[in-house]
C-alpha cells in the first residue's frame, strides 16, 4: 500500500461539463498541456489546460459521466493523477508514492470504473523502482498490483475487466480483487493501446500505423492499416465507446475514427504537434466475477442430478403414453 498525496489548485474559467456523444483528446507541446473536447464530426468543443505540477509529458486522459470528473496521467518521472471536477472547475492532484513511467512518449495509461482510477506504472531509477498498476480512491490509501510487470498501457474493458499491456502480451485483470484472469498473446509488435468490447475481443494499435482485431485468447480475426486513412504510423492510444465506435491518437497530432468491425475509417482531427491520447466520456462498472474460473465442484453434480432427474421424467411420461 502507499499513500497518495493530494492538493488543489485554483479554478479553471470556463471549463463545461463533457458531452457523453463527443469525444476527448489530450496532447502537449512541452510548454502547455490541453485537453480538447471535439465532436465525432471533427468540430472542436472546448478545451481544458492541465496544471503544470510534475513534469511532462501528459500520458492518458480518461472522463467519467458518473462523477463529472476529468483524470489527466500528468508527468513522467513524477507524475500526478490531476482530475478536473466540471462542476467546480477545480483540479486537485494525487501523487501515489513510487509512480513513475519510462520516458517514452507513447507509454503511459489511465482509466477509471467503479469509483477507482487505475494507472499504468513502470520502474525508473531511485524512488520509481516499483512497478505494476495502481488503483487509486480520493480519500483512500492507493493499491499497486501486478508488481512484477512493467506495463505501458492500462485500460477498462466494456466487460468491466482491467486489460494491461505488457510488451506484445495482454494481462486482464478482475478490478474488484485485483486477482490475475489470463494472458493474452497478441503477436503484435510495438503495441502501444488496448480495449475490449463487451464480449472481451481485445484491440490493439501499434507503433507501425496496424489497428487488430483479435479474440478473447489472441487469435487475429483482422488487421486494418489505418495510415491508408491518413493517420500517421506512430499509433499511440485507442479508446472504444459502448456502442462501438474507436478513437485513436497517433504522434503527429491526429485521431483517426472507426468501428468494432473495423469499418470506413476517417481521419477527421489534427490537433497540437506532439502525441494524442483519446478517449470517450462514461462509466462502466467493474465486473466482479472470473468469467475463466472453473464451476464449483458442487455445480456439476447439481446439473448432473437434474439432468437425470429430466432423464427419469420423460421416460415416465413415454411409458404412460404407451
Amino acid at each position: 500500500m502507499m499513500v497518495v498525496g493530494a492538493f488543489h489548485v485554483g479554478n479553471v474559467a470556463g471549463a463545461a461539463p463533457f458531452n457523453n456523444n463527443n469525444l476527448l483528446i489530450t496532447t502537449d507541446d512541452f510548454t502547455d498541456s490541453i485537453v480538447y473536447e471535439y465532436t465525432l464530426a471533427g468540430a472542436q468543443v472546448q478545451s481544458y489546460t492541465v496544471p503544470n505540477v510534475s513534469d511532462y509529458p501528459i500520458r492518458g486522459l480518461s472522463a467519467d459521466t458518473s462523477t463529472s470528473e476529468l483524470h489527466v496521467y500528468n508527468g513522467t518521472f513524477t507524475p500526478s493523477l490531476s482530475t478536473l471536477d466540471t462542476a467546480t472547475d477545480l483540479w486537485s492532484h494525487d501523487a501515489p508514492t513510487g509512480w513513475s513511467t519510462v520516458n517514452n512518449v507513447s507509454y503511459g495509461g489511465v482509466a477509471h470504473a467503479g469509483g477507482y482510477v487505475f494507472v499504468s506504472d513502470m520502474a525508473t531509477a531511485g524512488a520509481g523502482s516499483p512497478k505494476g498498476i495502481i488503483r487509486i480512491k480520493p480519500g483512500e490509501e492507493a493499491l499497486r498490483f501486478g508488481e512484477t510487470w512493467d506495463y505501458t498501457d492500462v485500460s477498462i474493458g466494456l466487460d468491466g475487466y482491467v486489460y494491461a499491456l505488457v510488451g506484445s502480451n495482454v494481462h486482464v485483470y478482475n478490478g474488484v480483487t485485483l486477482a490475475p484472469i489470463k494472458t493474452i498473446s497478441t503477436g503484435v509488435s510495438s503495441p502501444r493501446g488496448v480495449v475490449s468490447n463487451a464480449i472481451g475481443d481485445i484491440y490493439v494499435v501499434d507503433w507501425f500505423g496496424d489497428l487488430h482485431w483479435l479474440d478473447g485468447d489472441g487469435t487475429p480475426i483482422l488487421t486494418l492499416d489505418l495510415t491508408l486513412s491518413g493517420a500517421a504510423s506512430q499509433l499511440m492510444d485507442i479508446a472504444i465507446r459502448e456502442d462501438g465506435v474507436i478513437a485513436v491518437g497517433d504522434w503527429f497530432g491526429g485521431v483517426t475514427l472507426t468501428d468494432d468491425s473495423l469499418s470506413a475509417p476517417t481521419h477527421f482531427a489534427t490537433v497540437g504537434v506532439n502525441g494524442v491520447f483519446v478517449d470517450f466520456p462514461g462509466d462502466i462498472a467493474l465486473s466482479y466475477f472470473d468469467p475463466d474460473a472453473s464451476l464449483p465442484v458442487s455445480t456439476p453434480l447439481l446439473l448432473g442430478v437434474l439432468m437425470l432427474f429430466i432423464g427419469l421424467s420423460a421416460r415416465r411420461v413415454l411409458r404412460q403414453q404407451n
